[in-house]
């Protein structure tokens, strides 16, 4: 029921994606794509792990 980080981005969003500034991901160019954006259910919750600095891994 929640949204991970996703697997896969087309090349089409590059453009957009190189425009993003700060530490808010690629959120507003996902939620831009309306019924374009495919969701698919993960095997497990390691999707929602998200790492932005080397000490996000320690232990």
């Amino acid at each position: 029921g929640q949204r991970g980080h996703p697997a896969l981005i087309g090349a089409a969003l590059i453009p957009q994606l190189l425009t993003l500034t700060g530490d808010a991901g690629a959120r507003a160019v996902l939620q831009g794509l309306g019924d374009r954006l495919v969701l698919i259910e993960a095997p497990d919750d390691g999707v929602l792990f998200d790492v932005d600095k080397p000490a996000d891994l320690e232990p």
